[in-house]
């Protein structure tokens, strides 16, 4: 909202090229078997899309202070515990 509809047009094809490349990484992820169970390359996909923008960086970085290098290591935690970490047999 409040965006020139040019801006808004290229963050928009931006965001869906993004999200594109993303679907061809979780296919070989899900093809390899190695999401957590009960979850969907769907959901993986979106999962991974959202937390990996630019907003979710802005929020930490920007407005919260974090580094750039403790938002890398907590996202790639985050990722992983949510993506691939398998239930305890």
């Amino acid at each position: 909202a409040g965006v020139e509809p040019d801006v808004r047009e290229m963050w928009d094809e931006g965001e869906a090229r993004r999200y594109r490349r993303l679907s061809s990484l979780v296919a070989e992820w899900h093809a390899a078997g190695a999401l957590a169970p009960g979850l969907t390359k769907e959901e993986a996909r979106d999962v991974f899309w959202a937390l990996s923008g630019a907003d979710v960086f802005g929020l930490f970085v920007t407005l919260r202070g974090w580094s750039e290098s403790r938002f890398s290591e907590w996202l790639a935690a985050a990722l992983e515990k949510m993506l691939f970490e398998h239930a305890p047999d």
